[in-house]
C-alpha cells in the first residue's frame, strides 16, 4: 500500500476527462498546451501526445488528482511540458511537487533520461506565476520565441549527474 500523500502514475482516460474540464477557454489551452491542441480540450489528444515520445503522467495528492504533466527527450535534456495543477488547487505548492516528481520520475525510470545533465521547458512570457514557479526550481530563460501571437520563453536548469554519460 502507497502511504505517501503524493503519487505520479501513467494519465489515464478517466484522468485526461478531468484535466480537459479544467481549461476553460482557448486562451487557458494556449496558455497549457501550445498551439498542438484546440479547444474545446479532447481527452484522448492529450493522451495521443504519447505517440510523440511523450509520457503523460497524473499527480494525485491524498488520492485526488490534482495536476498533470508530460516529459521527453529532446535535444539531450528532459524536457517538460503541459504541466497543470487544477485550478482550484493552486496556490499550494503543487507546481513545485509536479515538476519535482516529474523530473524524478523520468529520471529514474528511463534509462536514456537518467544520463540527462540538464532540464528544459517553455512556458508563456505572460504566464508570472508559473514563471516564478520554474525559477524557484533553478530554471532560468534560456531564449525566446514568438509563435501564435505570444512570446514563449525556454527555460533550463541544471541536472545533478544520475549517471556516468550525459544524455544521448
Amino acid at each position: 500500500m502507497n502511504t505517501r500523500p503524493v503519487e505520479l502514475r501513467a494519465t489515464t482516460f478517466a484522468d485526461a476527462e478531468l484535466v480537459s474540464s479544467w481549461v476553460s477557454s482557448p486562451e487557458e489551452l494556449l496558455t497549457f498546451a501550445g498551439p498542438k491542441l484546440h479547444f474545446p480540450l479532447d481527452p484522448q489528444a492529450l493522451l495521443d501526445t504519447s505517440l510523440e515520445g511523450w509520457q503523460v503522467r497524473s499527480l494525485f495528492f491524498e488520492g485526488r488528482l490534482v495536476g498533470t504533466g508530460s516529459f521527453t527527450l529532446r535535444d539531450g535534456a528532459v524536457h517538460l511540458g503541459r504541466l497543470m495543477v487544477d485550478p482550484q488547487r493552486q496556490g499550494e505548492g503543487l507546481g513545485r511537487v509536479l515538476v519535482t516528481e516529474l523530473l524524478e520520475h523520468a529520471r529514474l525510470h528511463n534509462p536514456e533520461l537518467a544520463r540527462c545533465l540538464r532540464a528544459t521547458l517553455n512556458v508563456a512570457s505572460g504566464n508570472v506565476a508559473a514563471r516564478r514557479l520554474y525559477e524557484s526550481l533553478d530554471f532560468s530563460v534560456t531564449g525566446e520565441e514568438a509563435d501564435h501571437g505570444r512570446t514563449w520563453l525556454a527555460m533550463t536548469r541544471a541536472l545533478e549527474p544520475h549517471a556516468s554519460q550525459s544524455c544521448l
